[in-house]
């Protein structure tokens, strides 16, 4: 069965925004302040804010991180060629967490938990005849917490990182979870740099089950994807890249019936001045 076809859209939309922000730093704590305004497109315009905060625990080779903002996303030209009745995405979100420093800074340990509420989340919507459409979500949330860690095994040679992330997404109106978004992800990687010049690196990243509908009656496989990178400076202005994606050619679908591409390898030079 043919997909959806892509409509046409020819129209002009101007977006204009200004930005502010202000950093304070009071002993041991960091405080940030920052404030955008985005101007009146079809009528309404956005004032967004955030608030973050650092504090440096003495002795304790420690930092308390937090932040409280809000947040505003129109919906795109193509977007709206597929649905021009979308309304704009707001939200407001917070984070709480700790980090640490042991053996010296060659281990550093976090722990982050998160809250975001959604109002009005533009979404995919399979249930719109006849394959699908752009929607509004009107109420949602995500909350969870993201576990980290990095660690130097060898100074100046090999660098160890690996991360979790616990997520609760939720339609807050259906009270099932959002489509495609895992409750589990992990990542753990290896960098090498014990040739001048030269970084290589290995992540591999886990992806656990989800849901490919607002029903959640359709199951997404988890997957693990592995990826090599290299990067070598061959002068101050120059650097040669490359990198293998998916490593071991893992079958995996992000949405369901779009299948993402197997070993995959890539090339090329960055220059700057």
């Amino acid at each position: 069965e043919a997909g959806p076809p892509f409509p046409p859209s020819d129209f002009d939309r101007p977006l204009y925004a200004t930005y502010r922000l202000y950093r304070r730093p009071v002993g041991p704590l960091d405080l940030s302040f920052a404030g955008r305004y985005d101007a009146e497109v079809d009528g309404e315009g956005f004032l967004t804010g955030r608030v973050t905060g650092v504090y440096e625990i003495p002795g304790w080779d420690a930092r308390l991180r937090s932040s409280f903002g809000s947040g505003a996303k129109r919906p795109t030209v193509f977007q709206l060629s597929y649905n021009p009745g979308l309304l704009p995405e707001k939200s407001l979100g917070a984070d709480l967490g700790i980090e640490k420093d042991l053996f010296d800074g060659r281990l550093t340990v976090s722990a982050t938990g998160f809250w975001n509420k959604i109002d009005d989340m533009i979404d995919w919507d399979f249930s719109i005849p006849p394959w699908g459409n752009y929607n509004n979500i009107a109420h949602a949330e995500t909350e969870g917490i993201e576990l980290a860690a990095s660690a130097e095994l060898l100074p100046g040679i090999l660098k160890a990182t690996a991360s979790y992330t616990y997520l609760d997404a939720k339609n807050l109106d259906t009270g099932l979870p959002l489509a495609r978004r895992a409750q589990d992800t992990a990542t753990l990687g290896l960098v090498y740099t014990g040739i001048t010049n030269l970084e290589t690196g290995v992540i591999a990243t886990y992806v656990g089950p989800r849901f490919d509908d607002d029903d959640a009656t359709e199951a997404l496989d988890p997957y693990t994807r592995v990826d090599l990178t290299a990067d070598y400076r061959v002068n101050p202005n120059l650097k040669v890249y490359g990198r293998v994606e998916n490593l071991l050619d893992a079958a995996y679908q992000d949405t369901g019936g779009y299948n993402s591409p197997g070993l995959s390898g890539y090339a090329g030079l960055k220059w700057n001045n």
